[in-house]
């Protein structure tokens, strides 16, 4: 954890309290947009605007914590986005994880079309979410079987068909929940 000089703050410094501005600002505006109150879309384009560069400040400086002393304002810098960033990467890396969204996406989309409630969209979504986790974690358990034991290992391919088993069970029930949801709106 690095320590860095001190920086001026905007006067919103908290996460929750950006986040909540940006909310409330882009609600201003939607809002103010549907009334037709200028006033109003202004003051929320307004808001919006400083609060999203009260963000890019924070993301610029990967600002975490602010402790306020007495003789100073110290402020703790760390990469809190990288790991993120990085599994994302690895996870798109994957073919099946790439296919798996592409065929759970147009899943969804045939749903949507077909007119499936909120509450079955929900449960699709979690389902194919849950089945993506499930591939990543997968992709892990065998990159980590391979960087422990590059040999062939009986043990070793015991582990990894169990786990690939995990993804194929989330999937299995995205489909089965998609016949079940989504089929009989279509008939």
């Amino acid at each position: 954890m690095q320590v860095c000089k001190r920086i001026a703050i905007p006067k919103f410094h908290d996460r929750v309290s950006i986040v909540f501005g940006i909310i409330t600002g882009l609600f201003l505006t939607i809002d103010g947009i549907i009334r037709l109150n200028i006033i109003e879309g202004l003051i929320g384009l307004g808001l919006t605007i400083h609060m999203v560069d009260t963000f890019r400040l924070y993301k610029k400086h990967r600002i975490v914590k602010i402790i306020k002393t007495n003789t100073e304002r110290l402020v703790y810098v760390t990469d809190r986005v990288g790991w993120w960033r990085d599994a994302l990467k690895f996870a798109w890396s994957q073919f099946p994880f790439r296919v798996w969204v592409v065929i759970c996406t147009l899943g969804i989309t045939i749903g949507l079309l077909a007119g499936i409630g909120m509450t079955n969209l929900v449960l699709l979504v979690a389902i194919a979410c849950l089945g993506w986790g499930m591939e990543v974690a997968n992709s892990a358990v065998e990159t980590l079987c391979d960087l422990i034991h590059p040999d062939y290992s009986p043990k070793v391919k015991i582990v990894k068909d169990a786990f690939a088993s995990v993804p194929i069970f989330c999937y299995t029930a995205y489909v089965i929940s998609w016949m079940i949801l989504v089929i009989p709106r279509l008939i």
